[in-house]
């Protein structure tokens, strides 16, 4: 069973929401998972993390935070989540429930990573099994795990690699 129905009805959702105060352009998140280990967890302060690293679009931010490796939006584009400009008190408050729900992480204990490596400019982590963690983790479109600077990623890799030592 896919943990993270959630995610794809906040996505159904924030499709009809204004987004960076840009017309018509919608929010975009797809995730899925068969780990039992992938969860959800709260949003975490990037500045507590030992390393956090943001998407090239500046959507999206991997962290080691407290054991775990944390997906989760940025504060700015949750901030620019929006009602269509003549929107109804209902999209009002749908407004409201998706920047809520937004405001959560995607969380997988650094414990059960088998491995973490840049790959032709993505980082990959995998599971005990050897099975890639965070795949089809994509904001607009693009794949998350593939949208950072070589740098971060490197640093990002070599971080959990020296918290598994």
């Amino acid at each position: 069973m896919k943990k993270m129905a959630l995610c794809a009805a906040v996505v159904f959702l924030s499709s009809t929401l204004l987004f960076g105060g840009e017309q018509k352009r919608g929010l975009q998140i797809s995730f899925d998972s068969d780990d039992s280990a992938t969860e959800m967890g709260t949003w975490h302060d990037v500045h507590l993390a030992q390393i956090a690293i943001t998407t090239r679009d500046r959507s999206a931010t991997l962290m080691l935070i407290n054991g775990i490796v944390a997906v989760q939006l940025t504060e700015s584009v949750i901030g620019n989540i929006k009602p269509e400009e003549n929107a109804t008190l209902a999209g009002e408050i749908l407004a409201s429930a998706v920047r809520i729900a937004m405001h959560n992480s995607v969380e997988y204990p650094v414990a059960k990573l088998r491995s973490a490596e840049v790959r032709d400019g993505a980082i990959i982590l995998r599971n005990q099994e050897g099975k890639p963690v965070f795949t089809n983790v994509k904001v607009n479109g693009t794949d998350m795990m593939r949208d950072f600077t070589s740098a971060d990623a490197a640093r990002f890799v070599n971080a959990i690699r020296a918290l598994k030592r």
